[in-house]
């Protein structure tokens, strides 16, 4: 037994009323060391699921087994009227987290029965279903299936609500008042988003002989013309700066640091630098391979800023871990890989530091960055789709409008005026 799950046993002996209770304790104890949490963590933790171990112990008959009922019943009941003494934590926010975490352990060892699976209404049962089609069919990426699914739900929702979907009753005004309505809440590129996720929808339903063959073509075009806008870029002082702002003094900002220079030196996405391997870093050919789906993937080269700098997170900074994933969390759960919303927020943050451009738009500005400074440095168009991953060069053609030395060289010179 370890000295902080001791500890704070000893501080209340009589929480722990049964064998069963003292197994559950101290499970959860070697759970929150599993996962890596600090000794006061653990420590505040345990008292939290000591406390609800003996209200449980004495709860009225509606408490039920132990899980989620009893938990916000405890939480909603007991918790604002406790005269408990030394119950430790009484705030709802940092109960509730403990005693969620306290659930999942038991559940991992194996001591209270699985949670069963919930009711489904006839909105997510569609939603599933269109998620497996987008996986199974279209191999669309994570990243994709997430947003699809989102604005799918939230039309399919709006439009039945808790009651059967029948497609067939769905009319155009009704697609098209759903898109009006969205449409004055955001941005025009996230409003044609919305339609390619609802579209891809109703012709899902097309395929399944649930919705009239007609009814995806009500979808309206959101109008956005091609390269209509002009990437966001930062200026070599802006970049230096910005990669400035990590310390490299400390594990997590040499991870941090590393990941960033495979934004700003290599172009890669959010989910490309989580999805990085051991095995993808070639140190004697000096490549970086990044997969790409199932079977496609291309080869860059590991300069020698990215390479010194992962170099230095792996001699100083890598948890010691089995794991093949490059990048490791460092904080709970301990030495599992990032997650892509771990390295977008290490980048948001540097620049939420410097204060250089809108956090949001960090991670895809230093790949328009990078993107542009090829294209000023005389590497042809095809080269750069090739390093940014694009399947169309069309996609990369974008950059071009922000190469100023070249845009110069083909300008009309400005017809002078004469009196």
């Amino acid at each position: 037994m370890s000295k902080e799950l001791s500890s704070a046993l000893s501080i209340f002996p009589e929480a722990v009323k049964s064998n069963e209770a003292t197994e559950r304790i101290l499970a959860f104890g070697q759970y929150l060391r599993n996962r890596g949490h600090t000794t006061s963590t653990t420590q505040s933790y345990i008292r939290c699921a000591e406390h609800f171990e003996r209200w449980f112990a004495s709860a009225p008959e509606g408490a039920g087994v132990l899980g989620e009922p009893a938990v916000a019943l405890f939480i909603e009941n007991h918790l604002p009227s406790c005269t408990c003494s030394s119950a430790g934590q009484r705030g709802r926010k940092q109960v509730r987290a403990a005693l969620h975490r306290f659930l999942a352990a038991l559940l991992e060892h194996h001591l209270i029965p699985p949670l069963e699976p919930p009711i489904l209404s006839d909105v997510e049962k569609e939603v599933l279903a269109f998620e497996k089609y987008l996986i199974d069919t279209c191999g669309a990426a994570r990243e994709t299936r997430i947003y699809r699914l989102r604005y799918v739900s939230e039309f399919l929702r709006s439009r039945f609500g808790e009651a059967p979907v029948n497609a067939h009753s769905l009319k155009p005004q009704e697609i098209m008042s759903f898109m009006a309505e969205r449409a004055t809440r955001c941005k025009p590129g996230t409003a044609k988003v919305i339609a390619t996720s609802v579209r891809s929808d109703l012709k899902f339903l097309v395929l399944r002989g649930l919705a009239s063959s007609r009814i995806a073509a009500s979808v309206p075009t959101i109008p956005q013309w091609r390269l209509y806008d002009i990437p966001k870029i930062l200026t070599s002082t802006e970049l230096n700066r910005f990669l400035r702002s990590f310390d490299v003094s400390t594990p997590t900002g040499r991870r941090d640091y590393a990941m960033a220079l495979c934004f700003a030196e290599l172009g890669l996405r959010t989910c490309e630098v989580a999805a990085l391997r051991l095995d993808d870093i070639n140190w004697r050919e000096g490549t970086v391979r990044i997969v790409e789906g199932k079977s496609r993937e291309r080869l860059l080269p590991l300069t020698p800023q990215i390479g010194d700098a992962i170099a230095a997170y792996l001699k100083a900074g890598r948890p010691k871990s089995s794991e093949r994933m490059l990048f490791l969390r460092h904080s709970v759960p301990a030495e599992a890989p990032v997650t892509c919303h771990v390295v977008r927020g290490a980048v948001r943050r540097a620049c939420a530091r410097v204060g250089i451009l809108p956090p949001r738009d960090g991670p895809h500005i230093l790949r328009h960055t990078l993107a542009t400074r090829l294209l000023q440095s005389g590497v042809p168009l095809p080269e750069v789709a090739d390093v940014l991953g694009h399947q169309s060069i069309d996609t990369t053609a974008i950059y071009t409008k922000v190469d100023l030395p070249s845009l110069v060289q083909v300008a009309m010179p400005w017809p002078e005026v004469t009196s």
